[in-house]
Formats: C-alpha cells, sequence, structure tokens
C-alpha cells in the first residue's frame, strides 16, 4: 500500500498507484495495528507452541485461529477509530496474512518478538487497539490472550526481554497472589 498525505502539498499530484489522503495517521495506525501486530501474534503465540519460525507458526491451525481472531479485534478497533469500511479493512487483513504465510518471507520468532517492552506499551500494536475496542465497550479477548503470550515469550539475550521479566518478577514480589486470586 502505497499512500501519500496531500495536507502539505502545494501542487497535484497524479500516481495512479498511490492513494492520495488528506491524513497519513489512520493509514500508520492500520499499518501498526494489523501489519505488526498480527506479526506479534504470531511470534508470541508461535513461541508458546514451540514454533521457531513465523511462516510455520501460521500454518499451526490453532495459531492460524488465534491470528484471525486479533485481527478481527484490530480491525473492529480500526473501524471504530478511524471509519475504514469493513471490507476494506478485510482485504487489508487478507493480504498481510498472506504475506506473512509466505515461506519466502519467512523470519525467525525470537527476532520478531524481541523488545517486548515496547511492543506492549500504551499505544503500541498490542494494548492500543484493545483500548479503542475496550472504550468502544467491546472485550478485546484476543489481544489480552497475545498480551498474556507477550508477557511470557522468553529470549535470553534480549535486554528488553529481560528487563520485562525482571519487571514482572518484582511485581510479583510485591503483590503475590492470594489462594482465592490463583484459583479464579
Amino acid at each position: 500500500e502505497w499512500v501519500i498525505e496531500t495536507k502539505n502539498l502545494t501542487t497535484s499530484l497524479s500516481i495512479p498507484a498511490a492513494k492520495l489522503v488528506p491524513d497519513l495517521e489512520p493509514f500508520i495506525e492500520r499499518k501498526l495495528y494489523t501489519v505488526n501486530t498480527g506479526h506479534c501474534a504470531i511470534a508470541y503465540l508461535g513461541q508458546k507452541a514451540g514454533q521457531l519460525t513465523i511462516a510455520t507458526a501460521l500454518r499451526d491451525p490453532e495459531i492460524e485461529r488465534e491470528v484471525a481472531e486479533v485481527l478481527d479485534e484490530t480491525s473492529k478497533a480500526l473501524v471504530i477509530k478511524h471509519g475504514f469500511s469493513t471490507s476494506e479493512q478485510s482485504d487489508y487483513v487478507q493480504k498481510t496474512l498472506k504475506r506473512l504465510r509466505n515461506p519466502l518471507l519467512d523470519d525467525l520468532i525470537v527476532r520478531v518478538g524481541r523488545d517486548p517492552i515496547r511492543k506492549i506499551s500504551r499505544t503500541e500494536r498490542i494494548i492500543g487497539p484493545a483500548v479503542i475496542l475496550a472504550e468502544a465497550g467491546v472485550e478485546p479477548k484476543a489481544l489480552m490472550d497475545v498480551l498474556e503470550a507477550a508477557l511470557e515469550f522468553d529470549i535470553p539475550d534480549d535486554q528488553a526481554n529481560l528487563d520485562l521479566q525482571h519487571q514482572l518478577f518484582i511485581a510479583w514480589l510485591r503483590f503475590p497472589q492470594s489462594d482465592s486470586l490463583e484459583k479464579s
């Protein structure tokens, strides 16, 4: 997708392959919440299932189903926030999944999942669309499942991952689970 923002152009453009828009922000967020969210969801869910690469993880029917649910939720968030049509967003999701399934463009799960602290921050690929949904009264269940997998993601040589594990351990020490919480 080639999108060009026109609000600061002093002349008109005519590029057949490009989509000219007054504001680029919705398209940047669509790429983040579709391509990037899908990519990291496959990585986090894939590592949990013992997979090594994005393309092989996406061939697992359970991961494929979970990623489809995640992208359904991010699509709802994008339709709510930016007014993309459901059919346009569905087409974008299908193109994204086709690219992510391509074994010629495969990537290692450990590389894609690196730096989980950034990827789970408030405006990023998992929490960002989850907040949009929650504020609209829609439960972001699939996104929360990916968040759980992200918190369990383990790459010993990734400093950001080690920092996250350290923060989670400190939180666990400060707020240990009571027996009643563990059973719920």
